[in-house]
This record gives structure tokens, sequence and C-alpha cells, in this order.
């Protein structure tokens, strides 16, 4: 109001203005509507398939709960300088680091879970790169790779992720908005590493799934998430592979912030990898029952994935409002499954393995 007295704005912009403040009231009032109940926190939460802990993942001794290695490690780290209009950007990992420094910093956190690793398992890091200061590229995943090879790994699997709505860069910057990240499959035992053959044909008698629309974004980088919806279980993974150049292109929209679990006061994770990235990686790499972790767990897409696969799921998240908003996630989904399986009026129909 005070803005249209003072005459800052005309009465279309003033109108427009008291439309979108009643849309956000409306947003506020449905998301109080659907807060979910959660357990008291303490470091570990556990349910039939999935363990979260809330640790740093540099100080974490993984305890097999499941009591199997691991078969995929999968996830993103943090952006580092890349990103830092957060919540505590001096904080952030990776922040005041070189290129150089970071790829050390980075190996060294993965390679600490080397000794937990199947021997035909791989991780995947989904990594992008930071400019410096006077404009040059970092280099973090170049350093990134040389210093796993220099600890042991073997780079058996290389891939673009292009992102069909990457988020609008600022006018302020001059370069071209960056529409792709690379992921990078590790393995200490090429020659035993896994391969999925039934890629994308697992699961695939099944026909009742659900997935998240895609997320629209404006150009100040504000984004609207589409609503859940029932659709067969892998049809939309097949189809961001780009068949036309090669497999190793996985072609879909950037993540959307999915509040729908996260309560009013807590803080919205804005760069969480998308569940049809993290399901191509897991599909890949792993089968039925195998046992998948993400170190930078996040509010828990890959735990999703996992889950729809059917596949016992490690979380390490660090940061506790991300730590409880996966907690509530996690119940959410496992409910989700139990209704799809319950409805569907067939035993045949399941989303997690038998214990």
């Amino acid at each position: 109001m005070e803005s249209y007295l003072r005459r800052d704005k005309n009465f279309n912009e003033f109108n427009k203005s008291l439309d979108q403040y009643g849309k956000t009231i409306q947003r506020v009032d449905d998301h109080n509507k659907r807060k979910v109940e959660v357990p008291e926190i303490d470091e570990n939460y556990k349910s039939k398939h999935v363990q979260l802990y809330n640790c740093d993942n540099r100080k974490f001794k993984p305890l097999e709960p499941f009591s199997k290695l691991i078969k995929c490690l999968v996830g993103s780290p943090p952006y580092g300088n890349l990103r830092l209009n957060g919540d505590d950007p001096e904080n952030e990992t990776g922040h005041n680091m070189t290129g150089q420094e970071y790829g050390v910093y980075l190996s060294e956190t993965y390679s600490r879970y080397k000794e937990y690793l199947d021997p035909t398992g791989s991780i995947y890091v989904i990594i992008n790169d930071s400019r410096n200061d006077h404009g040059s590229f970092s280099l973090i995943p170049e350093h990134f790779v040389v210093e796993m090879k220099l600890r042991g790994f073997e780079l058996v699997g290389r891939y673009s992720w292009n992102k069909i709505n990457p988020q609008p860069r600022s006018y302020n910057v001059k370069n071209m908005t960056n529409g792709f990240e690379m992921i990078y499959r590790f393995s200490p035992n090429p020659e035993l590493c896994y391969f999925n053959p039934d890629l994308f044909l697992e699961l695939d008698e099944r026909e009742r799934g659900f997935s998240q629309g895609c997320t629209n974004t404006d150009n100040k980088g504000n984004t609207t998430r589409g609503t859940l919806y029932y659709q067969s279980h892998l049809k939309k993974v097949r189809d961001t592979l780009d068949e036309q150049t090669c497999q190793d292109v996985i072609r879909g929209n950037v993540a959307n912030p999915e509040d729908f679990f996260r309560q009013v006061d807590e803080k919205r994770h804005t760069s969480t990898s998308p569940i049809y990235l993290t399901s191509t990686l897991i599909l890949e790499s792993t089968k039925p029952g195998d046992l998948v972790v993400d170190i930078w767990g996040g509010v828990g897409n890959t735990m999703v994935s996992s889950l729809l696969l059917g596949r016992d799921y490690i979380g390490i998240e660090k940061e506790e409002n991300y730590f409880k908003q996966s907690q509530r996630r996690l119940q959410m989904t496992e409910k989700m499954i139990e209704d799809i399986t319950v409805n569907s009026g067939d035993n045949e129909i399941k989303m997690l393995p038998a214990a």
C-alpha cells in the first residue's frame, strides 16, 4: 500500500501486487494444512529400507545397517564458490578454496568410503565448476578427476546433464547461462564394475508409479512446482536420454525446490538433483535390493529414487534443517508407495523388495 500511495506503483502494478500477495497467502495456508508430524530427531533415523544420519560425511563411519557393501554412491557435492547466496556462504563447503584445493577436498571425502564399496560398485559425482575472481574457471571437475585417479579410482563413465530449463543468469553477468553439468562415474575395479543389462527394462511391466510435474522458471529465477502425478515407472526416466546424440547425454528440467515436505519456518533447498537423474544412475549401476548411499543427502532426492526402484538407502546430511525434511519426506514417500500398492489391487505391484 505504501508504494502505491507514494506513486512508486501505478494502479495496475498495485493490483498485480495484491493478486500476488493473495496467492502467497493461499500457498502458505495450503502448506500449513499439509504439515506432517515427525519423530524426535536423533543422529540416526531408520525405516525398513532407509537409514538417515545427521552428521558430517567426513566423520561418519558406515555401520552397514543392511549388512551389505555400497553398490552405488551417488550425489552432488556443494557448489563452493559457484553459489554464495545461500544461508551461510562463508561456511559453505568449498568456499574460498581454489579449484585444486576443492578437488583434493572432494577426493579425500569420497576416498573415505572406498573400503565400504562393493568390488563391483561405483561412485557417481554430479559436479559443476566455479569461476575465479578474475573470471577464469577454477577447473574443479578436472582437478577432482585427477585427484580421484591418484587415490586409486578409475574413470569409467562420463555424462553430460543438459538442462532444458536452466536458471536464468543475472543481467549483471555477461556470460551465457550454463545449461549443463558433468557427471563422473568412478570405480576402483574397472574390470569388475557392474553395468545393469536390464537398464530401463526393469519394472517395465508395472503400470503404476508417481512422478513430479515439471518446474517452470521465470526471468527472476523463481520457480513454480508441478504436482505429483501417476505414470509408468520408467517412462520419464527413459525419455531423458538423448538418443539422437548418444546415451551419454541426459536431458531434462532442473529439479524444483519441492516445498511440499518443508515447514514454513524451514529453509528451502534450491539445488537438488532431479529424481530422473539419480534414477538413471542408480538403474545403470545396481540391481533391486542393492545399497545406494548419498553422502550429501540434502532433502532426499536420491533417497526417493532408491525407494521407487526398490533399493536400500543410506543418506548422510550435516544440515539439521535438510535432515528433518528428509525424515518427513521419507514418511510421505513410503506412505505414497504403500497407498499405490494397496490401491492397485495387484499383489505383484510392489515398489520395495520383499523383506
